[in-house]
Order: structure tokens, then C-alpha cells, then sequence
């Protein structure tokens, strides 16, 4: 976890996460089936307004991934308040989108909004690549 240099272990998370969270965040679409069936924007899970996608799993997976290995997550990582709101925003970004309905109407109803969530968050996980 050298600083300012992209670790080999986040290569993959840092070029899929960026792609598959704009799938996610329902910015485009792709029809690709993975495996035996499965596409990014299939539903896994459904319920009181929330729908999972594979696509949201993959994007919050691989963004926990490269908190953890840059040591974002146990406390070791020396961060501004800044770039601790900008690392959350890209974090949550998906969560948030999925799992609380105004927020992903409002997404919804705004391109912009989410485009913008796109933007940030694939920027704030190469900024956390980065930096630490």
C-alpha cells in the first residue's frame, strides 16, 4: 500500500467499479450476460420499493475492496475532512441510490444528479487508489 501509486491489487476494482456503478446508478445500460444467465442489471433482490441489483453489489464489493486494502477502513489513513466527504459521497453513492427510494427518485428524475454521482464516485475510488 505505497502511496501515490496504483497497487496491483486494485487494478481490477478501479477499471470494473467505475463501469458497473454507472450501471448501477442507471446512467446506461449494457446486455451482456455473465456466467449462466446473469446481467449487471439483473434483480436479486426486491422489497418495499428497493430493488438489488447485481450490478450494485458488484459496485459496493469492489469499492469496499479498495478501502480495505488501502487502509481507508481501520483507521490508518490519514485523510483532510474534504477528502473524507468526497470518499464518502463515492462510497454511498450507490448504496444510497438502491436503498432509499426519494434519494433514487430524485437521481431519477435529474440525468445530472446522475451523472455527477457517477463522476464523483469513480473519482474518489481512483483518489483512494492513489493516494494511499
Amino acid at each position: 500500500m505505497a502511496e501515490s501509486t496504483i497497487d496491483i491489487e486494485d487494478l481490477l476494482a478501479l477499471v470494473l467499479v467505475p463501469f458497473i456503478g454507472g450501471v448501477a446508478l442507471g446512467l446506461f445500460t449494457l446486455g451482456i450476460t455473465i456466467g449462466d444467465g446473469y446481467e449487471l442489471a439483473m434483480v436479486l433482490w426486491s422489497g418495499s420499493g428497493v430493488e438489488v441489483t447485481l450490478a450494485a453489489v458488484l459496485t459496493v464489493a469492489g469499492f469496499g475492496w479498495v478501502l480495505i486494502t488501502n487502509e481507508v477502513l481501520d483507521g490508518r489513513a490519514q485523510y483532510e475532512t474534504w477528502e473524507w466527504g468526497i470518499i464518502a459521497v463515492g462510497a454511498l453513492a450507490v448504496p444510497a441510490y438502491v436503498l432509499v427510494p426519494p434519494f433514487s427518485d430524485l437521481v431519477n428524475d435529474y440525468d445530472v444528479i446522475r451523472l455527477v454521482l457517477a463522476l464523483v464516485q469513480s473519482g474518489s475510488l481512483v483518489y483512494t487508489g492513489w493516494t494511499q
